[in-house]
């Protein structure tokens, strides 16, 4: 007998899909190592011997600079050090899948205390000369009239002294809590939407340009870079389609 077989082949089952697991979060202190080699590299380039710490909060990592000529590392209207970090952020993006965002900040050291001026001490009062005493015995009128008034007083009762009036309690007055920095931070935001100038926040310490750069990272219209003055790094606000 002859054995009829099927001419179509039996399809083979499809494998199911393996589920790779999620990547891991990204450590932040390998990644500022990372960043800080790659800014090692760069700024011997420009003749900078700067010294660098990072620091990281909110996925963001943050790298402080020290160095003698801050004015010559932040550039003109803070070109140089927007440009490094520009290239930090695009060199670890392409290097990582995740990264967080480098910020570079500029410290331009203690700034030089006024030295307290000397105190002028006060003079000592000079003894004044000594007046003659001259003795002028009182007329008889003065002295009856004297006597006479002590026994007035003798014999009138005094008027009683006038109790004063209870004072009415005033109601405190009704505080609002309010946050001064983040009032700042909006008024001057409104200024530059509303003229569309860039507008300068004034000297600042490190810690105070951290926080107004932490505060405009998000803001889709208003960026905040670090800008060279004759009174130091200062932070400027400026529209980003400038």
């Amino acid at each position: 007998m002859e054995t009829e077989l099927s001419g179509a082949p039996t399809p083979s089952p499809t494998p199911a899909p393996v589920s790779q697991p999620p990547d891991p979060p990204p450590d932040l202190n390998l990644l500022a190592e990372e960043a800080r080699q790659i800014l090692a590299e760069m700024l011997p380039l420009l003749s900078l011997d700067v010294r660098m710490t990072s620091s990281h909060d909110n996925n963001n990592v943050r790298i402080q600079m020290k160095c003698e000529d801050a004015a010559l590392l932040i550039g003109r209207r803070g070109s140089t050090i927007n440009e490094l970090q520009f290239l930090v952020n695009r060199i670890m993006q392409r290097r990582h899948k995740i990264v967080p965002r480098f910020f570079l900040d500029v410290d331009a050291g203690p700034k030089p205390q006024a030295q307290p001026q000397p105190q002028e001490q006060p003079k000592a009062a000079q003894p004044m000369p000594p007046q003659e005493s001259r003795h002028q015995p009182p007329q008889r009128r003065q002295v009856a009239q004297h006597q006479q008034q002590q026994r007035r007083d003798q014999w009138e009762p005094a008027a009683p002294t006038p109790k004063p009036a209870p004072a009415i309690a005033e109601a405190p007055p009704t505080l609002v809590a309010t946050d001064p920095f983040e009032d700042r931070m909006k008024a001057a935001a409104n200024k530059v939407r509303r003229w569309g100038e860039p507008l300068d926040l004034g000297p600042m310490s490190a810690e105070e340009r951290q926080s107004v750069q932490d505060y405009f990272a998000r803001d889709r219209e208003i960026e905040a870079v670090v800008v060279e003055t004759k009174h130091g790094p200062q932070i400027r606000l400026q529209s980003k389609q400038q």
